[in-house]
């Protein structure tokens, strides 16, 4: 009995190490197929980091061609006879961002209004600043001229100066909200808050407030005795010598309007969504739609059958409005566009950005 247990013992013990021998043989051949599978796989991600970086490379380099590119020289986008715009001269001493202009009557003097809360007076011809008005508490969001007084809007209040000396002559509350818009035309001011504008003679006595917006009214445009209103998804348009009646409707998918301008007999409106819808000032109906900037359209202007337009993108780009065609794209700021305005007189117009710099551009 005592024979058969060893036996069968040595037995359990021989196949025990035949399997463990096998096992042994297994584990070590899967060693070496892992060994080469992450030799494998470390050659390549050798060669694929490898080839990132000089794919990162190689775009640092063009991306460095393209910036010193867009800085030397604007992009033409037309036929070689288009006439450039060109770069003349900059307005600089603001601090902060520039966020409005406008030109004086004569367009003697350039009016900005910056994030630094204050308001700047420019001599457009020396491009040297007369004054620099103090008293706003937040960002002066709308800036415009009433006859020898410069009116300007921040927070919620308007304060008014006299053109000459520089003084502050009087503020008021103007709406329960930010003054996020303001406009001087035809013997009214304008001003843009939420849900709301409000009205004022040129002797700053409130006589309206239009209603029928349902977001911030951040685009003001006066053509023709109309007054055009932009907020989110809608352009409401009032009749100003039929006691301000609203006349037009205009509602589009566009998201927030930040601007509007009339000119060439088109409407055109800069939406956050990069994009700007074009219609017909008469009828109001079937937009083009412009594409080509990267971020929101903040500013337009238009001058004849050309419309300027400013951008989060740092650009400005010029615009054919015979063609609904992108002429040539201005890339001297180096931060958001907030602010484009064109002179009458000449052929002058004027950007300002968030790079607290304040271009005067020849077209």
């Amino acid at each position: 009995m005592v024979e058969e247990r060893l036996e069968c013992f040595g037995e359990f013990q021989r196949e025990t190490r035949q399997t463990l021998s096998l096992l042994s043989t297994r584990v070590q051949q899967l060693c070496e197929e892992m060994e080469n599978m992450v030799v494998r796989v470390e050659g390549s991600y050798d060669a694929l980091s490898s080839g990132i970086t000089e794919n990162r490379k190689q775009l640092a380099m063009l991306m460095q061609e393209i910036h010193s590119r867009k800085r030397t020289a604007p992009v033409l986008l037309s036929a070689p006879s288009t006439k450039p715009v060109t770069l003349t001269g900059n307005f600089s001493g603001h601090t902060g961002p520039i966020w409005c202009l406008t030109l004086s009557p004569d367009e003697r003097l350039l009016i900005s209004g910056s994030a630094d809360t204050t308001v700047k007076v420019w001599e457009v011809e020396s491009r040297k600043c007369r004054f620099t008005l103090e008293g706003h508490q937040d960002i002066v969001h709308g800036v415009g001229i009433n006859g020898a007084h410069i009116v300007s809007g921040s927070d919620r209040n308007i304060k008014v100066w006299d053109i000459h000396s520089g003084k502050c002559l009087r503020t008021f509350d103007a709406h329960d909200n930010t003054v996020c818009s303001l406009v001087c035309r035809a013997g009214y001011i304008f001003s843009g808050s939420f849900s709301e504008i409000k009205v004022w003679d040129r002797h700053y006595s409130g006589i309206h407030t239009l209603r029928g917006h349902n977001h911030w009214v951040r685009a003001i445009c006066v053509w023709n005795n109309l007054l055009f209103t932009g907020s989110y998804n809608r352009i409401l348009v009032y009749d100003i010598n039929d006691n301000f009646q609203c006349k037009a409707t205009v509602t589009e998918n566009c998201g927030s309007i930040y601007s509007i301008a009339v000119g060439n007999g088109k409407l055109m409106a800069g939406t956050y969504e990069n994009l700007i819808y074009v219609w017909d000032v008469e009828t109001l109906h079937s937009p083009n739609i412009l594409h080509g900037h990267t971020g929101a359209v903040y500013s337009l202007a238009v001058r004849d059958s050309k419309c300027f337009s400013g951008s989060y993108d740092t650009t400005v780009r010029v615009w054919n409005l015979d063609t609904m065609q992108c002429l040539q794209t201005l890339s001297e700021h180096s931060s958001s566009v907030e602010a484009v305005i064109s002179a009458t007189y000449s052929s002058t117009i004027f950007t300002g950005a968030g790079d607290a710099l304040i271009h005067m551009w020849n077209h």
